[in-house]
């Protein structure tokens, strides 16, 4: 087979699951063979991008406007260009060429959202794109990659180069595993994460606690941070309203709908909001078991002159006319 016959052949299957395998030794032999050009494999980088318009605002508010992002991969380039990463991760020669290719394409948004992405996908991923500066949001939500795909994504947050401030994780089975690597990576003061969402992840007042820590620590830059659809109760409450107490925690977004937070949970928020360093301006308990005594306490701290608070949803708790 000539240089052309593997050109098209290699463009004719590369998105066949069946051969990702053998493109991969390819690109390995690429690497070892001058006479197997690694473009064979570059050339095919998806250049297409997409604009989208949402919630996509470094700080969260309920009134926040929609911003402009431009996306990249398209949605129906998205497995082609994990599959690429992994080729590139066999050469690195190619995965030079391929970050090159990158920095031309006007993007600041990378979307995997949805893809089945593994963890060895993860690290593939973050490999090729941790030096690629213009990124400033990632989309990698319901992937179920668990906390192994996710210590992998920890490694892009702790990395020098990256400029990444906001980051959806959720729906990705992250569990108090995932939490805690997480918790390690926004301490780290190469960490640019303005916000970042991990609703729908299994992680439970264990997991709340390490990110709490993390909050509290005055290298940590999030302003805010989504746990909605977890498993954390009135413990997990208690940590997070520690943190946000604390003259360090830069936090001004917290949001807690659909836990197992009861009237002690928010008695503990309330206590926490009181505080004149609490910077908290949007606080979202919806979906919870609040009954009329937490919704008292909550209220009560609300009208102190201290709080900051501007938002507060308690919609959809036990709460009375």
């Amino acid at each position: 087979m000539n240089e052309i016959e593997l050109r098209n052949f290699v463009s004719m299957n590369i998105a066949d699951g069946k051969w990702q395998l053998v493109f991969q030794f390819l690109a390995g032999l690429m690497n070892e063979k001058e006479n197997l050009p690694s473009e064979i494999i570059t050339d095919l980088l998806p250049v297409e991008t997409e604009e989208k318009s949402g919630l996509y605002n470094e700080e969260w508010s309920l009134d926040m406007e929609p911003r402009k992002v431009t996306c990249w991969p398209t949605m129906y380039k998205q497995h082609l260009a994990v599959t690429l990463f992994k080729c590139t991760n066999e050469s690195s020669t190619m995965e030079e060429i391929v970050q090159r290719k990158l920095q031309q394409i006007n993007f600041n948004f990378v979307n995997f959202n949805s893809c089945q992405l593994t963890p060895v996908d993860c690290a593939s991923v973050v490999t090729v794109i941790k030096n690629v500066q213009q990124i400033s949001h990632s989309d990698l939500a319901d992937n179920n990659f668990g906390p192994l795909g996710c210590f992998e994504i920890c490694k892009l947050l702790k990395c020098s180069k990256s400029q990444l401030s906001w980051l959806d994780l959720a729906a990705n089975q992250l569990t108090d595993e995932g939490a805690k690597y997480l918790a390690e990576a926004i301490n780290n003061n190469n960490c640019q994460l303005r916000t970042l969402n991990l609703s729908q992840n299994n992680i439970s007042d264990i997991g709340a606690q390490h990110l709490a820590e993390a909050i509290n620590n005055n290298n940590c830059q999030l302003r805010t941070l989504i746990l909605s659809e977890n498993n954390i109760s009135d413990i997990g409450a208690q940590h997070l309203a520690e943190a946000i107490n604390n003259n360090n925690c830069q936090l001004r977004t917290l949001i807690l709908s659909e836990n197992n937070i009861s009237d002690i949970g928010a008695q503990h928020m309330a206590e926490a909001i009181n505080n004149n360093y609490c910077q908290l301006r949007t606080l979202i308990l919806a979906e919870n078991n609040i009954s009329d005594i937490g919704a008292q306490h909550l209220a009560e701290a609300i009208k102190n002159n201290n709080c900051q608070l501007r938002e507060l949803d308690l919609s959809e708790n036990n709460i009375s006319d």
